[in-house]
């Protein structure tokens, strides 16, 4: 089990004779990652007399490394707590919880995504050697025999997206899954590495199609003829907040967008 949580830090607005707050989204605090390792001889050859003696000096500091969640993708974070004890009834290694913080390496930076870019042709590639290994293979009766060769036909024809291109990554989608099942069936712990490898893939493609879609959205810009806030352009524009925001960064920075500045917005 891998879990992770975050907060977001909310500015409380209180309004004169009005009830309940209004609030201001300051910033996304770091996010907690938990994890329980096993470096147990029975979960996997040589993890006890070889793994953890790697681990070991790892999470023994508070040093930054990357991090890579299954679903999250890979983030700066140091290691805040471990914990472990030596049971009697586990002879075979040894079972420890550890809690990373997330943390910024860089101060100048104005965010951080957790859901950071995934090379995801390298990550098909791992996957197909991964899953080949362990004897899964991508799904028959398609019109490709991999999951690098599927993800390589959706990219060529990305850039004039259109229903059938968005049905094609549902599909490798649904590839995905089926695949994952397959592993399921086997039972086997050794193939941890090719189920982190697709669901990497699966995570990717989820990233890759609300890109995709972004990027085929027309986009117009207009100049602000009076002050107005990020919310209430939304409205005006029939935008959701939060594709506003995105598209203006730079105007996020304060509760209240100036005359004269231009912001840009989907036509549809």
């Amino acid at each position: 089990m891998i879990g992770f949580n975050w907060e977001n830090e909310l500015a409380p607005r209180g309004i004169p004779f009005l009830d309940v707050d209004q609030h201001e989204d300051v910033r996304r605090k770091s996010a907690k990652f938990k994890a329980r390792l096993y470096f147990c001889e029975g979960a996997e050859e040589f993890a006890f007399t070889r793994k953890w003696k790697e681990w070991l000096p790892a999470i023994k500091t508070g040093d930054p490394d990357r991090l890579v969640h299954p679903l999250l993708g890979p983030v700066d974070a140091r290691v805040a707590t471990v914990g472990g004890e030596v049971r009697a009834q586990v002879r075979d290694g040894i079972i420890i919880d550890v809690e990373w913080t997330e943390t910024l390496l860089d101060s100048s930076s104005k965010s951080a995504d957790l859901s950071t870019d995934i090379d995801l042709q390298t990550e098909c590639q791992l996957a197909d050697q991964n899953c080949s290994d362990v004897g899964v293979n991508y799904p028959s009766g398609q019109s490709t025999t991999s999951l690098s060769g599927a993800f390589q036909s959706i990219r060529g024809s990305i850039f004039s997206l259109t229903q059938t291109v968005e049905g094609a990554i549902n599909t490798m989608v649904g590839n995905v899954d089926q695949m994952l099942r397959d592993l399921d069936l086997k039972n086997d712990h050794t193939t941890w590495p090719a189920r982190d490898a697709l669901i990497n893939v699966w995570t990717g493609l989820q990233a890759y199609k609300k890109a995709a879609r972004a990027a085929a959205r027309p986009t117009a810009t207009t100049t602000l003829k009076g002050d107005t806030s990020l919310d209430a352009f939304a409205l005006a524009v029939n935008n959701d907040l939060y594709s506003v925001m995105g598209l203006n960064p730079s105007a996020i920075r304060d509760p209240l967008v100036k005359k004269g500045t231009t912001l840009t917005y989907f036509t549809r």
